[in-house]
């Protein structure tokens, strides 16, 4: 997890300063210290890294003018740590340390240098900008500014009783060392720049009270020695260490106009302070109130007041007995965070995850990206779902780089004896799945929610509701994203930051149970049983997880592009429901274009778009090879074993080595096998039993969403005999089949259709796969390439046309929604057995139900409720002809 180089590499500091200088600081930090001090401090500090980036930032500003470091607590901890931390990136090393005295550390040479020049009076500019006289201090830091030196200043006193960690010389609290670097930088004209460090225990996060220990070893924003010296030897590695925002002081004493260096210097180190809360809430989160205030605040709340008095209006109960049903829902939904317990969780986690993963691989970038925006506001984290350890994966990734895991909406059915206790205490709170018949629930989860937003607490939500058994992306539900958007419009919070995320396995735990569901088997709720059989997961590997995160979106800047109202206002809920559907749409697109490219979906992809029996090693090299090729030209983020480390680029032998690798492990898993044609023929055959092509189809899916775009337009061009085509019936085919799937792909939520189709046709005719003339001919230049890009759509397309043969049995009678389902399921094997259809994953109950939703939303069947169930009959025009053109329209596209 460090950043820091290996090797004992040793700094360059800015050594002209001492040279230049007339004044010579005994509080400075070294870099000659002996092996053995090198080899505790690499044993003290090692584990708590310096940010690269941030020091590629130092050394520019050092290079352009000098630097100052700026921390809080002035501690023999912090002071050591940085010492070492510096002098390992070959940073700027301090020449003056103002705030803690480092002298015991100094070589005798240095102190005797120090006590010469102590009587020397200050000869630069700055020294007019005083009326009364500097303090030796104050002398030493603006002798050495004036000449470029770097310095290092802690701002204060650490709190508690066990707090200070050095001897800090009389009268030191009183040197005004931001004055005097105001009075330097207003005499020189290279800039001084400050960078302000936050020492960061995030095990100290989510208290609300300062307790007896917080008095005594000082608390997370200003930790006494003793707690920072836990913070490093805890086991759990929660010591962090980031860098705000650099500040320019040339800039910033030009923006402050003509006021006074003493005004400026106040307004310095308060933004030096804000900068460096910024950074611990974006590691520690908020300050949360104890769960019990919560809890007062969100019954006491006008809205569920007003919720309860319409309910005992509309059913006659009184209000006490509706307001103690309130209680009893909120109980039932209420974290209980505690910090303690993700600690604890961190440490199982990593034992379990090692166990069973081979590695975990972040987005570095993107990561750094959402940390950076969590110092706007709260995010909300949106994670694609397709495992019921995602919830454990995003907030253990989270964990060990540094950040304190947000509080995570989970469904009610994992709020099971006693595992639902300690997923309470690690931040989980519970919603059930459908609310909408019980107004009260409703309403205390969403002034539950609003209340966490006013606190400032990150959240995590799966946008798409459940999880995807298909590894497609599903469509976004829109509850959450109302609330969340609601509290922003009630002026809770004025910024919150949306981070789509992908999730991606090499392997999922859950694919036999999956698998088992989409062939027609009932779901199991979850029970301890169920966890208890689980530990068989431990005897397994399921390769790596890959974790991506997309570009954070300001919903601040959202509503203040589409003009929307910062209010809740009626008159404004139509504009604000529009935009939250198409924030939905946006983050799941995001999420699926960043979704990790594996060699596992690579081979999934070649063999199931592949309309034969089997394919010999050869041909399916070479075809695996196309599909990277098309996916990395597409902006897609193929893994590491794909794309080559940092230091070397992947060979097309290391793609072909890590496909053969990741195809054996499909072997070896019975979704594959290995066939060969006789003794002379060792080449390998690979082929999908027909049994298994739907746990497969699992992994091809993952990319589904990249090759979409291109698939939809391959899948027309296939309707038209021929290589040359029409553009303006090839744009209508593609228009009819993209609707028809549009509740199985996410689109590009800022273009109309003719925009996407032209993208599209741009993107194939890039590859050489067709032209377009400028006569409106459309010519294939890769029939190949296109039937595999069309291929890839056999599947959807056969299961949407068995189900639109089955809107055939409305004719006779009516039937329960679930008993259309069961027919259609059952028409779809029995399609398949008979030759029909040639894909068996087209037997897939996701993909039949969300056909059937699809020909609810388009008017060709309606649904009334009858009882419990739902009752499907034809829509008026659809009892004859209608019906059958739109069946022969879906099977032109067979």
């Amino acid at each position: 997890m460090t950043v820091m180089p290996a090797g004992d590499s040793r700094p360059v500091p800015l050594r002209a300063a001492k040279v230049a200088a007339i004044v010579v600081a005994a509080s400075a930090m070294h870099d000659r210290y002996g092996r053995f001090v090198r080899w505790v401090f690499a044993r003290l500090f090692g584990g708590v890294p310096y940010p690269e980036s941030s020091a590629a930032l130092v050394r520019q500003a050092a290079v352009q003018g000098s630097v100052v470091y700026v921390a809080r607590a002035p501690t023999t901890w912090a002071a050591l740590y940085f010492n070492y931390a510096l002098q390992r990136l070959s940073l700027p090393l301090p020449e003056f340390v103002g705030g803690y005295d480092m002298r015991f550390w100094q070589p005798l040479e240095r102190l005797w240098r120090a006590m010469k020049t102590r009587g020397i009076e200050a000869r630069g500019a700055w020294r007019a900008r005083f009326t009364t006289p500097p303090r030796h201090d104050e002398v030493v830091l603006g002798e050495l500014a004036t000449v470029g030196a770097p310095a290092f200043i802690f701002m204060g006193q650490p709190r508690g009783i066990a707090g200070s960690g050095g001897i800090i010389p009389a009268g030191a609290e009183q040197n005004d060392y931001f004055r005097t670097l105001v009075a330097v930088q207003r005499s020189r004209e290279q800039p001084i720049t400050l960078f302000p460090h936050a020492v960061i225990d995030k095990g100290q996060s989510g208290s609300a009270t300062r307790t007896l220990a917080d008095r005594i070893f000082g608390d997370r924003r200003r930790p006494g020695r003793l707690r920072l010296l836990a913070m490093q030897l805890s086991p759990w590695q929660r010591t962090v260490v980031r860098v705000a925002d650099p500040i320019d002081l040339k800039a910033f004493i030009a923006e402050s106009g003509e006021q006074d260096d003493d005004v400026i210097a106040k307004r310095l180190r308060h933004e030096l302070q804000r900068r460096i809360s910024d950074e611990e809430r974006v590691v520690a989160g908020p300050d949360l109130a104890q769960h019990q205030l919560i809890e007062r605040h969100v019954l006491r709340s006008p809205a569920l007041k007003d919720a309860v008095e319409k309910q005992a209006a509309a059913t006659g109960k009184p209000v006490p007995e509706l307001e103690k049903k309130a209680k009893r829902d909120l109980e039932s939904i209420i974290a209980k965070y505690n910090v303690r317990y993700v600690g604890m969780a961190g440490q199982l986690l990593s034992w379990v995850f090692n166990r069973i993963y081979d590695g975990m691989v972040i987005d570095e970038p993107g990561l750094a990206r959402t940390l950076d925006a969590a110092r706007r506001g709260p995010l909300i984290l949106c994670p694609t779902h397709r495992s019921h350890v995602d919830y454990l994966v995003l907030s253990y990734a989270l964990w060990r780089y540094g950040v304190n895991p947000p509080h995570i909406a989970a469904g009610a059915n994992l709020s099971f004896f006693p595992l639902g206790a300690f997923f309470r205490r690690a931040g989980a709170f519970f919603l059930k799945r459908s609310f909408k018949d019980d107004p009260i629930y409703a309403a205390v989860f969403e002034q539950y929610v609003i209340e966490l937003i006013r606190t400032g607490t990150s959240l995590e939500f799966f946008p798409e509701g459940t999880r995807s058994r298909t590894g497609k992306m599903l469509m976004p539900r829109f509850g959450m994203f109302k609330m969340i958007t609601d509290a922003y419009r009630q002026g809770v919070a004025n910024e919150m930051m949306f981070v789509p995320i992908s999730i991606d396995y090499e392997r999922i735990i859950e694919a036999r149970s999956y698998e088992r569901e989409l062939a027609g088997g009932e779901k199991k709720a979850e029970d301890v049983a169920g966890v208890l059989k689980a530990t068989s997961v431990l005897r397994s590997r399921y390769g790596r997880v890959h974790i991506q995160f997309a570009e954070p979106i300001s919903l601040a800047e959202l509503a203040a592009k589409s003009n929307l109202p910062r209010s809740m206002d009626p008159a404004g809920n139509e504009a604000w429901r529009a935009e939250v559907e198409r924030l939905g749409y946006r983050i799941l697109h995001s999420a699926a274009m960043v979704a990790s490219v594996t060699p596992t979906s690579i081979v999934s992809t070649a063999l199931l778009g592949h309309r034969g029996r089997g394919m010999a090693q050869t041909k399916f090299l070479q075809r695996s090879n196309d599909i990277i090729d098309f996916l990395e030209t597409g902006g897609g983020r193929l893994s590491e074993s794909l794309t080559g480390s940092d230091d070397r680029t992947a060979t097309r032998e290391d793609r072909n080595a890590a496909v053969l690798q990741a195809v054996q492990t499909l072997v070896e898993d019975g979704l594959v096998s290995v066939d060969r044609a006789g003794r002379s023929d060792a080449e390998p055959i690979y082929r999908v039993p027909e049994d298994r092509r739907l746990a497969l189809d699992f992994y091809k899916n993952g990319v589904m969403n990249q090759c979409a775009p291109a698939a939809l337009v391959a899948r027309a061009a296939q309707k038209q005999a021929g290589t040359r085509l029409r553009y303006e019936q090839l744009h209508d085919d593609t228009r009819f089949v993209s609707r028809l799937f549009k509740r199985e792909f996410l689109y590009r939520a800022d273009s109309g259709f003719t925009t996407y189709f032209d993208d599209s046709l741009a993107q194939l005719a890039i590859r050489g796969f067709l032209d377009v003339h400028d006569d409106g001919t459309v010519v294939i230049h890769n029939p190949a390439a296109i039937r595999l890009l069309a291929a890839l759509l056999d599947g959807y397309v056969e299961a949407y046309w068995v189900t639109c043969r089955t809107l055939q049995d409305l004719r006779e009678f009516p039937l329960w929604d679930k008993e259309l389902a069961s027919r259609a399921l059952e028409r779809a094997r029995r399609a398949y057995f008979e030759g029909e259809i040639t894909r068996p994953e087209a037997a897939n109950r996701t993909l039949i139900e969300t056909a059937l939703a699809y020909f609810v939303g388009s008017g060709v069947i309606s649904l009334a409720p009858d009882g419990k169930r739902k009752t499907a009959r034809l829509a008026a025009g659809y009892e004859g002809e209608k019906l059958d053109r739109l069946l022969a329209d879906v099977g032109a596209y067979l």
